[in-house]
């Protein structure tokens, strides 16, 4: 029976791709995040530096104006034929620091098994198969590398056994609400800027360096984040000088207007 799985993030935010250290116990794993407002989360296993897969996109979106499908090529960078199985998860809960996934019905990932011969790669295509609901929903699409070759008839539970320690991939896909709502309130504190994501859609502040017009200061560095709905992210800029962020909302840029203080 499937449970679904709490992950840790230490450093607060989830954000777009990650790597992963593929181990025995698939599901659970503890992650630290660095986060740039596109950057990359690394499994905290301390082991040497090995061949895996590798991904040609760590977040990709889909839209209710476009079909929903996505395609990504996948890559083996080692020099051995390398098993490969895929598995998705939905992530059902989400604070600032951990989320909790089960496996998802409603992505489905063509082919889910293969096999890359050394150095080589393959495309495979992400197929979102219900309806664009009122609410965002986020999933985690893993490729996997397993010691043994892939048998066509063999459970996603008993592949989980040969599992490998190696080197997967994993990317963040979003899937958009039917009606995109974006909102951001922001508040000046002394040790920075709180902003508060009261749409029903993730927000993605890059990083970036912003020159406000006769700032004493001179320029200022802008941390990045992703902000999902009805979370908040304290961004640790400390100026008096008026502010503009610029985020983006599934591509669409946008800009958070802060007046000085």
């Amino acid at each position: 029976m499937y449970q679904s799985t709490k992950i840790f993030y230490p450093w607060a935010l989830a954000v777009a791709g990650w790597a992963c250290v593929a181990l025995s116990a698939v599901p659970a794993l503890s992650q630290t995040d660095t986060n740039d407002g596109g950057g990359e989360e690394t499994v905290s296993v301390n082991l040497p530096s090995m061949p895996g897969v590798a991904l040609d996109k760590v977040y990709a979106t889909m839209t209710p104006n476009r079909k929903p499908l996505e395609s990504v090529t996948v890559t083996n960078t080692s020099d051995a034929p390398l098993n490969v199985v895929v598995q998705v998860v939905e992530i059902t809960e989400k604070t600032q620091s951990q989320e909790t996934t089960q496996p998802a019905t409603a992505v489905k990932v063509s082919p889910s098994r293969f096999t890359l011969p050394p150095r080589g790669d393959r495309l495979t295509r992400l197929i979102f198969t219900e309806p664009f609901g009122p609410q965002e929903r986020l999933f985690r699409v893993r490729y996997l590398p397993v010691a043994e070759a892939l048998n066509a008839a063999e459970s996603a539970a008993s592949l989980q056994t040969k599992v490998q320690v190696q080197v997967g991939m994993g990317l963040l896909l979003a899937v958009s609400p039917e009606k995109q709502q974006p909102g951001v309130t922001f508040k000046r504190e002394a040790t920075g800027v709180k902003i508060t994501n009261t749409g029903n859609v993730h927000v993605m502040f890059r990083r970036s360096r912003y020159c406000p017009d006769n700032a004493a200061g001179g320029c200022i560095d802008l941390p990045g984040a992703r902000v999902y709905p009805g979370l908040t992210w304290h961004a640790p800029i400390k100026t008096n000088a008026p502010l503009v962020l610029p985020y983006q909302v599934y591509g669409t840029e946008l800009k958070l207007n802060i007046p000085a203080r």
